[in-house]
C-alpha cells in the first residue's frame, strides 16, 4: 500500500516535470486557457500511473509514456520533431536519475541493486530521492533557459543550492536510520515528511521564480516611465520650435509688405539687402549629427540643442552603420539617461567650463561608448538623484544598465579631475 502511495505522488511530479520542461522550451498557447494545462497535468499523472501499473518496468513502458508526453506537447507552441525531441529528453533525464540514484544507495548502503528494492525502506528513498534529483536538475535547466527573460542573482541560486541539499541530506538520514534500526512501521511517517520537504522545495523555487518575474515587470515599467520622461522632453523641445515657426509666420506677412514696398518704390538694392538679411533667419547653423539610425539621431540631436541651450559644450564622435542591432527603446533608454545625468551634472557643476563628450564606436560586431561630462566631485559609487521628486528619479542609471545587459554588455563608471566618465561595451 505505502509503495502504491508513493508511485501516485511521484508519478504527479513527473508529469509536472514534464510539463515545465515544455513550457519552458515550448511555450504556452496563448489561445488556451490556463485551467486546460493543470487539468493535463492531471491527466498525464493518471496516465503514468496506470502505465506503470500495466507494463511495470518493461520497454512498453518506456514507448506508452514518451507517447504520451508528446500528446501532452500538443498543448504548447512549437514544430512536431521539436515537441517529439523535448519529449524523449525530458524522459530519459527523469529515468536516468532512478539509476544513479540507484548507484548511489547501493554504493552507500553496500548492497546489492536487488536488496535495494526490495527493502521497503531504501525502495521508499529510491523513488522520492530520484523524483528530488529529477525535478532539480529540471528545475536548473529550466532556470538557465529562461535567464534572458528572468534575472535570477547569485542569491536564488545559493537558495536553490541550499534548499536541494538540505532536504535530500534529511530524507537520506532518515531513511539510513529506518534501514539501521529495521523499524518498517515508520515508512508511512517517513514517506509523509519526505514528500512535504520535495514539496516545500518546489514551493521555494516557484515563489522565487515569480518573484523574479515580478521584478522584471516592475524594471519594465520603470524602463517604459523613463520613456516615456524622454519622449515628453522631446515634445517640449518640438513645442519650442513649433512656438518660434508661429512667429516667424505672423511676422512673415510684414516681411512680405516690406519687400514689397522696396520693389514697388524700384529700390531694388535695398530691397535685396533686406531679402538677405531675412534669409539669414530661416538657416539653421546648428550641427546636426545625422548617422542614418532615426532613434540614435533624434535622441542625440534633442539633448545636444538642449545642453547648448543651457551653455554646454557638446561635442560628438560617433563611428557607427545606418543598421545598428540595438533596439530603439533600448536606445532611447540608454542614450536619453545617460546625457539626462550628464546635463543635470553639468547645471550643478560650479567651474566655468561646462562640457559633454560623447564618443560611440562601432567595431568588430560590438559597440564602444564613452559619455564625459563636467561634474561636482563624486566617488560614482553612490550617485544620487538631486531631483525633488525622489521616488520617480534616480533609477536612470538602473536602467541604462538593465538595456546596457540585454547586449551582455558591461558598465563602468569613474569620477576623475572635475570629470564624471561613464563607459559601457554591448555586443550586437
Amino acid at each position: 500500500m505505502i509503495f502504491t502511495i508513493a508511485e501516485y505522488f511521484t508519478a504527479f511530479f513527473e508529469a509536472l516535470m514534464f510539463y515545465l520542461f515544455l513550457d519552458t522550451f515550448c511555450g504556452k498557447r496563448k489561445n488556451i486557457i490556463n485551467i486546460a494545462y493543470y487539468l493535463t497535468i492531471v491527466l498525464l499523472t493518471l496516465f503514468i500511473i496506470v502505465v506503470n501499473h500495466v507494463f511495470s518496468y518493461t520497454i512498453l513502458n518506456v514507448i506508452f509514456i514518451v507517447v504520451s508526453v508528446f500528446l501532452t506537447s500538443f498543448m504548447f507552441k512549437g514544430s512536431i520533431p521539436t515537441r517529439a525531441i523535448i519529449s524523449i529528453i525530458a524522459f530519459l533525464i527523469a529515468s536516468s536519475m532512478e539509476v544513479v540514484i540507484l548507484f548511489i544507495i547501493t554504493s552507500v548502503y553496500r548492497v546489492s541493486a536487488t536488496v535495494a528494492i526490495e527493502n521497503p525502506s531504501l525502495r521508499l528513498l529510491g523513488i522520492i530521492l530520484s523524483k528530488m534529483l529529477g525535478f532539480t536538475l529540471i528545475n536548473i535547466i529550466c532556470m538557465i533557459a529562461k535567464r534572458k527573460k528572468i534575472r535570477l542573482g547569485k542569491s536564488y541560486w545559493v537558495m536553490f543550492l541550499l534548499v536541494f541539499i538540505n532536504s535530500t541530506l534529511a530524507v537520506f538520514l532518515l531513511y539510513k536510520l529506518a534501514y539501521e534500526s529495521s523499524i518498517t512501521h515508520m515508512n508511512y511517517l517517513l514517506m509523509i515528511c519526505s514528500f512535504g520537504l520535495f514539496l516545500s522545495a518546489f514551493f521555494s523555487f516557484y515563489m522565487c521564480e515569480r518573484m523574479a518575474k515580478q521584478n522584471e515587470i516592475i524594471n519594465k515599467q520603470q524602463q517604459y516611465e523613463q520613456q516615456l520622461q524622454s519622449q515628453s522632453k522631446h515634445l517640449d523641445d518640438i513645442l519650442v520650435n513649433q512656438e518660434e515657426l508661429r512667429k516667424f509666420r505672423h511676422d512673415i506677412s510684414n516681411h512680405l509688405t516690406t519687400i514689397n514696398g522696396f520693389f514697388e518704390a524700384t529700390n531694388n538694392e535695398d530691397g535685396k539687402k533686406y531679402i538677405s538679411s531675412i534669409s539669414e533667419l530661416l538657416v539653421d547653423n546648428t550641427e546636426r549629427i545625422k548617422t542614418g539610425n532615426t532613434a540614435f539621431d533624434a535622441i542625440i540631436n534633442t539633448k545636444k540643442a538642449l545642453a547648448e541651450s543651457k551653455g554646454i559644450e557638446f561635442c560628438t564622435n560617433i563611428k557607427i552603420p545606418t543598421k545598428l542591432n540595438i533596439d530603439a527603446t533600448d536606445i532611447c533608454i540608454i542614450f536619453g539617461n545617460a546625457l539626462d545625468n550628464a546635463i543635470e551634472a553639468c547645471e550643478r557643476y560650479s567651474g566655468a567650463s561646462k562640457k559633454i563628450s560623447l564618443d560611440f564606436i562601432y567595431e568588430n560586431n560590438s559597440v564602444l561608448c564613452k559619455i564625459i561630462n563636467s561634474a561636482q566631485e563624486n566617488n560614482g559609487s553612490n550617485l544620487k538623484t538631486h531631483k525633488k521628486d525622489k521616488l520617480n528619479h534616480g533609477i536612470g542609471l538602473e536602467n541604462i544598465k538593465t538595456a546596457v545587459s540585454k547586449y551582455d554588455g558591461s558598465l563602468h563608471k569613474e569620477y576623475k579631475d572635475g570629470l564624471f566618465i561613464l563607459k559601457f561595451v554591448m555586443f550586437v
